[in-house]
Formats: structure tokens, sequence, C-alpha cells
């Protein structure tokens, strides 16, 4: 029997089971740093951007494990951004889900909370934009965090769309730099001293 060939959808829908709940992990994380006042505005910076940052090179490993593994090291451009799309999407796709199961069966006080601790969270960056001489940032902060303020409360269904569409959207952009990226052959090795004597 000939072995099936792995495609870019079928790669992506098996790797988005690993990626979808480390997503939702993200997601569990960012909520912990803006629900906890006590913490430093560069440590909440930090704890939200960190997992970020290994998500995505996390996805760029994964699109790199299809170029090897299953195209032989060549994958084009749009191969490149074809599958990271994929792996995006899918993966968005299961931490939706998660969250929405979250949000309407474990947290049900999330979505009436969060918008009032993301307004103190921004009026926090407010005052330390002000420390740093910096009036313009400030009122946009201060201005953000009235906005936040007034806002009505998502539903766990809105939420869970809205987070998936955010992370495509991000996942577009930055797919087209893993595909640049995943495009490039490997330069030959230069010709050794043993070589040019042969």
């Amino acid at each position: 029997m000939t072995e099936q060939k792995t495609t870019p959808v079928n790669f992506a829908m098996q790797t988005g089971l690993y990626l979808g709940p480390i997503g939702f992990v993200i997601f569990l994380i960012d909520y912990f740093a803006v629900s906890t006042p006590q913490l430093s505005l560069p440590l909440i910076s930090l704890i939200m951007i960190v997992p970020k940052i290994a998500y995505h090179i996390g996805t760029y490993q994964f699109a790199r494990q299809f170029k090897h593994k299953h195209m032989s090291g060549k994958l084009s451009l749009f191969e490149g951004w074809n599958v990271s799309v994929l792996l995006y999407f899918f993966a968005s796709l299961i931490s939706g889900i998660i969250e929405l199961s979250y949000l309407t069966y474990f947290d049900k006080m999330f979505l009436q909370t969060i918008n009032p601790k993301l307004s103190t969270l921004l009026l926090r960056f407010e005052e330390y934009a002000k420390l740093g001489q910096n009036p313009e940032l400030a009122n946009n902060f201060k201005d953000l965090a009235k906005k936040m303020i007034e806002m009505p409360a998502l539903t766990p269904i809105q939420w869970a769309f809205d987070s998936m569409q955010q992370s495509v959207s991000i996942g577009i952009v930055t797919s087209l730099i893993f595909g640049i990226i995943l495009s490039r052959k490997k330069a030959e090795a230069l010709p050794t001293q043993n070589n040019i004597k042969e």
C-alpha cells in the first residue's frame, strides 16, 4: 500500500489539537495578569507578551516541521504562507471552542468583569505615561479606559468569535513572514580545500 501524502489541511488540523489548548492557556495567563493589581506594569507586560511570542515561534516550528517531514525540505512562499495560516486557523478554532465552553459553563462572571479590569489597567498605564513625561500617550490611555468602561459586555459566542478573528488576522500577517523564511533555500556548502584538490 502506498502511504497517503499529508496535506497542509490535514497537518494543520492535527497540529491544531496541540496549539488550540496552548492558545486557551495564554488566554488564562492574560486574565491572571489583568486581574492581579499588585503586579507591576513591566511584569504584567512581560506576562502578556512572552507567551504570545513563544506561541508564534511554536507555530513557525510546526510549519517548519511540515516542510522537512512532508515536503522534502522544499516549500514555496505560497505553500509556507498557506500552511501557517491553516495552523493559526485550526488552533484558533480549537481555542475558541474551549474559551466558549469555559465562559458558558465555568466562569460566567468573566465577561461582566473584564471591561472594568481592562479599564483599570489602562488607567495604570496612563499614570505610567505621565511619569514618563508623555502627556499625549497618557491621554490615549485615558480615552481607551473611558471607552472600555462604556462598552457593553460581550456574550460568550461574541467573545469566542472575536478571539478567533483576532488570532487569524494576526496569523495572516505573521504567516507571510513565515512563508518568506520557509521558502528560502539553504546555502550550498562552500567547497573545502580537500574538494578543490580532488
